[in-house]
């Protein structure tokens, strides 16, 4: 559902003429929003609060988000890919990297379903 979010956003975005780059960091910051409030409420049996996940998943996140950025700006400015064809390139990587980064540290301990 995040990456439909973050995908809504960039297409949203780049659809009013701004620039690509933007509108992925921007998806990626309601992707990640919307990740976190369903990975805590239906994936994992949360037995922490928000204040002892969040920050984590917080840290997972703004990584992914970093590496996002990068990717989508090398891919874009310096390679002159398609934007869209890059945002998935930059998806493919970043859902291996949160994945592990969340289901080992920051829901590490909950009992998954």
């Amino acid at each position: 559902m995040g990456t439909a979010v973050h995908y809504s956003v960039l297409v949203i975005y780049v659809s009013i003429g701004r620039d690509p780059i933007i509108g992925s960091i921007l998806g990626s910051v309601f992707g990640m929003a919307t990740n976190y409030l369903l990975n805590f409420r239906f994936n994992y049996k949360v037995k922490t609060t928000h204040t002892s996940t969040f920050p984590k998943f917080f840290v997972v996140s703004l990584t992914g988000i970093l590496l996002n950025a990068v990717i989508i700006f090398v891919l874009i400015s310096l390679m002159n890919v398609y934007y869209m064809l890059a945002q998935i390139i930059a998806t493919v990587l970043n859902l291996i990297c949160n994945f592990f980064g969340n289901h080992f540290w920051t829901f590490s301990g909950s009992a998954h379903e």
